[in-house]
C-alpha cells in the first residue's frame, strides 16, 4: 500500500504526465548513460527493490510517523505546488497551437457638428446624432510551418514530468530523513538510559569507596576518582538529553507539527524484518527520481534548441474576423449587415542583431549541459549504491566485533570490581575497565543506529517505494 495521498487528476493532465502529448525525444537519453554491469560488484543479495520499504523496517510507530510527514510537510505541500504550476504552464503551451477565437460587441452614440453646411436654425450649426451597434468574431492562428510551437510544448510537457519527478524524489528524501530522525531520536534516548544507569553504578563504587576511605582503607585519591567519574556520567547523560530533545524536535518538524519536543519514541531501535533486495544495476536509471528528472530535463533542452532553431525561419499569421454592424440594434441580426475580413501574415527576420541566431546557441549550450548532468546524474547513483552496499558489510562487521568487545569489557569490569573488593586490585583498574564498557555500549548502540541510517540510504539510492498512484511515468 502507498502512502501518497491520492488525488484527482484530469484526463489532459493524465495525457500530459504520461508523455502521450510528446513528440520524439531529439537527444536519445540511453547513448547518454555510463553502460551498467550486470551485477553490483559490492553486492551478494539480489532481487527487484520493494516498493514498501519503510513497512520492513520494524516500527509501525515509524510507518505512521512516515505517513504524517508525506501528508502534513510544507516543503512537500511546496513541491506538489510546483509540479501543478509546470503541468498548467505545459498547458499553456500546448495552446499555442490551437487558434484563437474571441466573441465581442460593440455600442456606440456619436455627435457630429457639421459648421457651414444649410439646415441650421439661425447661427446654429447643423447637428447630428449617430448610434452604432455590432457583434463580431474573431479568429487568430499562427500556422506551425517550421514546429516551433510543438517543440515548445513538448519542452514544457518534458519539464512538468521532471518537476513530477522531483515531487517523487522529495517524497523519499522527507521518508529517508523522517526515519533517520526517528533512530536518531531512539539511539540518543537509548544513550541516556545508559550514561543514567552507568551513572548509579558509579555512585554505588563511590559508596563503597567512602566507606573504605573513612575506615582509612583506601586512599583519597580514590575517593576523588569516583566521584569524578560519577559526575562525568551525570554530565554525558545530559549531553545526550539534549541530543534527544533535538531529535524530536526535528522529527517534530519534518512531520509538519508543532516542534513541542514531546513525541513518545519506543525504547529500543526496530530491527528490520526484512533482508535489502539489491535489484540490477540496469534498471536504476529507470527507477531513481532524481535519474529521471534529469532525463527529462535532458529531452526538454533538446525541444528547446528545437524550438530556438526554427524561430530562425518566417512565421505565417491568419487571421480573420466577421459580424455584423447597424446603426439599429434590431438589425445585428440580419445577414445583410454582414461584414468579414481576412488576411494572411508572413514575416521572416532579417536584422535583429543576432538574437535569434544567437538563442539558437545557447539553447545548444543548455543541452549540451542537460547531456552532462544527465551522465553524471546516472554515474553518481551507480556510485552511491556501489558504495553504501560495500559499507554495510563493513558495518555489519564492526557491529559484530564491537558486541563481542562489549561482552568482553563487560566480564573485565566485573573481574576488576571482585579483585578491588578482596584487596588484589586498586581501583584505577576499576575505573578503567568501568571506562571501556561504557565507551562500548555507547559504540554498540551508535553502530545499530548507523547500520538502519544506512538502510534507508541504500533504500533510496535503489529508487524504491513511492510510485505515483494513478499516472505512469514514462517518457
Amino acid at each position: 500500500m502507498s502512502l501518497l495521498p491520492t488525488r484527482p487528476y484530469p484526463l489532459a493532465t493524465l495525457c500530459l504526465i504520461a508523455g502521450a502529448c510528446a513528440g520524439p525525444s531529439r537527444t536519445d537519453p540511453s547513448s547518454v548513460v555510463v553502460p551498467p554491469p550486470v551485477r553490483w560488484g559490492s553486492a551478494s543479495a539480489s532481487g527487484t527493490v520493494d516498493p514498501d520499504w519503510w513497512h520492513k523496517l520494524g516500527s509501525a510507530a515509524l510507518t505512521a510517523a512516515i505517513r504524517r510527514a508525506l501528508v502534513h510537510n510544507h516543503d512537500l505541500q511546496a513541491a506538489q505546488a510546483r509540479v501543478a504550476a509546470a503541468v498548467r504552464q505545459a498547458q499553456v503551451a500546448g495552446a499555442a497551437r490551437i487558434p484563437e477565437f474571441s466573441l465581442g460587441g460593440n455600442a456606440g452614440r456619436q455627435r457630429s457638428v457639421f459648421v457651414g453646411f444649410p439646415g441650421g436654425s439661425g447661427r446654429r450649426p447643423l447637428v447630428n446624432l449617430y448610434n452604432s451597434f455590432g457583434v463580431n468574431l474573431n479568429a487568430a492562428w499562427e500556422v506551425d510551418l517550421w514546429g516551433r510551437l510543438r517543440a515548445g510544448r513538448d519542452a514544457a510537457t518534458a519539464e512538468a514530468r521532471a518537476t513530477l519527478h522531483d515531487l517523487r524524489a522529495a517524497r523519499q528524501s522527507i521518508a529517508g530523513q523522517v526515519a533517520k530522525a526517528w533512530f536518531a531520536a531512539v539511539e540518543a534516548g537509548q544513550q541516556v538510559a545508559l550514561a543514567r544507569t552507568t551513572a548509579a553504578s558509579y555512585r554505588a563504587s563511590e559508596a563503597q569507596v567512602e566507606d573504605r576511605f573513612r575506615r582509612g582503607v583506601r586512599p583519597a585519591l580514590d575517593l576523588r576518582l569516583a566521584r569524578s567519574r560519577r559526575m562525568a556520567a551525570q554530565a554525558r547523560e545530559l549531553g545526550f538529553a539534549e541530543q534527544l530533545q533535538r531529535a524530536v524536535r526535528q522529527l517534530e518538524l519534518l512531520t509538519g507539527t508543532y516542534p513541542a519536543g514531546r513525541t513518545e519514541l519506543p525504547e529500543q531501535l526496530p530491527v528490520p524484518t526484512a533482508p535489502i533486495p539489491a535489484g540490477l544495476p540496469a534498471e536504476l536509471v529507470r527507477r531513481r527520481p532524481d535519474v529521471r528528472a534529469a532525463e527529462e530535463r535532458l529531452v526538454a533542452a533538446g525541444f528547446r534548441v528545437d524550438e530556438a532553431q526554427a524561430a530562425l525561419y518566417p512565421r505565417l499569421d491568419l487571421s480573420g474576423r466577421t459580424g455584423t454592424t447597424s446603426d439599429d440594434i434590431k438589425d445585428l441580426l440580419d445577414l445583410d449587415f454582414l461584414i468579414w475580413n481576412a488576411a494572411a501574415n508572413l514575416v521572416g527576420p532579417i536584422l535583429d542583431g543576432g538574437r535569434r541566431r544567437n538563442a539558437a546557441e545557447l539553447a545548444a549550450a543548455r543541452e549540451n549541459e542537460a547531456i552532462a548532468a544527465f551522465a553524471q546524474r546516472s554515474l553518481h547513483a551507480y556510485t552511491e549504491v556501489e558504495s553504501l552496499l560495500a559499507a554495510r558489510g563493513f558495518l555489519t562487521g564492526r557491529l559484530e566485533r564491537l558486541t563481542a568487545a562489549e561482552g568482553e569489557s563487560r566480564r573485565a569490569s566485573v573481574l576488576a570490581e571482585e579483585r578491588y573488593r578482596s584487596g588484589l586490585g586498586d581501583f584505577i583498574a576499576v575505573l578503567e575497565a568501568q571506562r571501556g564498557a561504557l565507551e562500548l555500549s555507547a559504540q554498540v548502540l551508535t553502530a545499530r543506529r548507523l547500520l538502519l541510517d544506512l538502510r534507508v540510504d541504500l533504500h533510496l539510492a535503489l529508487g524504491g517505494g513511492f510510485e505515483h498512484e494513478g499516472a505512469k511515468l514514462s517518457p
